[in-house]
Order: structure tokens, then C-alpha cells, then sequence
């Protein structure tokens, strides 16, 4: 208790000393308080983005969640550095191969998604098409891995005894298949992310196109596009809404 004590304390004197960089390894290494070094960090630079929160996230948080086989602190650590695509691919591909930058041994069963939590695959889906970064991660990701993806999962709901999730998911699961070939020419390309994000927008897919923030560019200010207004709402009157008359039953009697 006294350890603890004397740590915040140090913590405390980094942060007065004008050193929050120091403040928050401490916290993270000695006080073994990731949420605290985080929350620390983005409180005192006020931003997600400074170069404090940055070191901590790439150096210790990123490192801890590949070693403890953590995917859902991964992923949300490659969102929080502007990696959305390998925020996607951090929930099915071995975190090793991600981040091969790890100090301690990693844990054997972050090697697997078998023993993973399988709300893993509703937040795949979830974020696989959000914009389109995460669709380029998404593509990223072979057929087989996905497929294996989907039928490790439903086992475990089979076992959990939601057989009827485990039905529903490989009934209905949508795979991400079509066209992958194109990412091995130019996977970086302005070109192909725009055919990516046409193609989700022809399955009627709302997709942000984050590209350019992802590569580091400015987005140009876009001429607004004038929505196209109803006949009806061009001063004339709205038609009234079609009420279903029940017909008349007295001749039959």
C-alpha cells in the first residue's frame, strides 16, 4: 500500500515538474493502471491525438494488449492512432504479425480467436464497413480466416446452447470476398479506395470516406449537394395519406 502511495506521489511530481510523459509510464509500469495512464494523458493534453497519448498507446498500451492477447484493447489502440484498417484486422489476424514490437512473451492463446470472447464478430461487423479504411481492412483479411472466423464462433454459441445464433450466423453471414484480387496491385491507392467505397454505396452501404484522413491529407471543401426537394414540398399541398376503407358486407345478407 505504501508502494502504491509513494508512486502516485512520484506520478504526481512528474505531472507538477511539467514532464506528463514520465507521469504516465509510471503509471502504466509501476501502478499497472493502463485506464489511469490513458485517462491521465488525454486529460492533460486535451486532445486524442497529442504526442503524449500517441508515445503511450505505440511504446506500452499496444505492446501490453499483443502480449496479453487482448483484441478488443488492440483494436481500440490502432483506432485511437488513426489505424482504422488495422483496428479491423486486429480482431481476426494473429496480433504478433501486427505488432511484432513486443518486450514480454506473448500469451499462446492470443494466437487463436477460438478461446476469444465471440461478441468478437458482431463488433467485426459492426465497424468492417464504418468507412473506408476499415473496408480496406476488412479486404485485408483472406476468406478462409473469415470463414474460420464465423464457424469457431458459432461453435462456441452451439456450446453455450444458442444454437439458434449459431444457425443464424452462418445462415446469414455476408462475406467481404468480392473483388480482394484488386488489393494486391495497389493496396494504398486513391483509385482503388474510391472503387471500394462505390461499390459499398451500389449495396446501399453508408461508408465515410476517410481515406485521405487516414493517409495524412487535408479533406477540400466539398460543394454541398442541394438534396432534391418533393413536388409536394414546392408550394403545393402535401397529398393526404391513403386510409384503407373496410367495403360493404350488406348485400350478402
Amino acid at each position: 500500500m505504501t508502494d502504491a502511495i509513494e508512486t502516485e506521489y512520484a506520478a504526481a511530481f512528474f505531472l507538477l515538474a511539467g514532464s506528463p510523459k514520465d507521469a504516465v509510464s509510471v503509471i502504466f509500469s509501476s501502478l499497472k493502471d493502463p485506464q489511469l495512464a490513458i485517462t491521465v494523458a488525454r486529460v492533460y493534453e486535451g486532445s486524442d491525438s497529442g504526442p503524449v497519448l500517441r508515445n503511450l498507446l505505440e511504446s506500452k498500451v499496444l505492446p501490453h494488449a499483443v502480449a496479453e492477447g487482448n483484441r478488443w484493447l488492440a483494436s481500440w489502440t490502432f483506432w485511437m492512432l488513426q489505424r482504422k484498417d488495422m483496428a479491423v484486422r486486429a480482431l481476426l489476424s494473429p496480433l504478433s504479425t501486427l505488432h511484432p514490437l513486443t518486450a514480454t512473451p506473448q500469451n499462446p492463446d492470443s494466437r487463436l480467436f477460438l478461446l476469444n470472447d465471440p461478441a468478437l464478430i458482431i463488433f467485426y461487423k459492426h465497424i468492417r464497413s464504418r468507412t473506408t479504411t476499415t473496408l480496406k481492412g476488412a479486404y485485408e483479411i483472406t476468406p478462409a480466416m473469415e470463414w474460420g472466423f464465423v464457424v469457431a464462433t458459432a461453435r462456441v454459441y452451439d456450446r453455450m446452447g444458442c444454437d439458434l445464433l449459431a444457425l443464424d450466423l452462418v445462415k446469414n453471414w455476408e462475406f467481404l470476398h468480392a473483388e480482394r484480387n484488386v488489393l494486391a496491385i495497389n493496396p494504398n491507392s486513391d483509385s482503388h479506395a474510391r472503387d471500394l467505397l462505390r461499390k459499398a454505396r451500389r449495396n446501399s452501404k453508408i461508408i465515410a470516406d476517410d481515406i485521405l484522413e487516414f493517409r495524412g491529407e487535408k479533406k477540400k471543401d466539398a460543394p454541398e449537394v442541394s438534396e432534391k426537394i418533393p413536388a409536394w414540398k414546392e408550394g403545393l399541398v402535401e397529398p393526404p395519406a391513403a386510409v384503407w376503407e373496410e367495403p360493404d358486407m350488406s348485400w350478402a345478407f
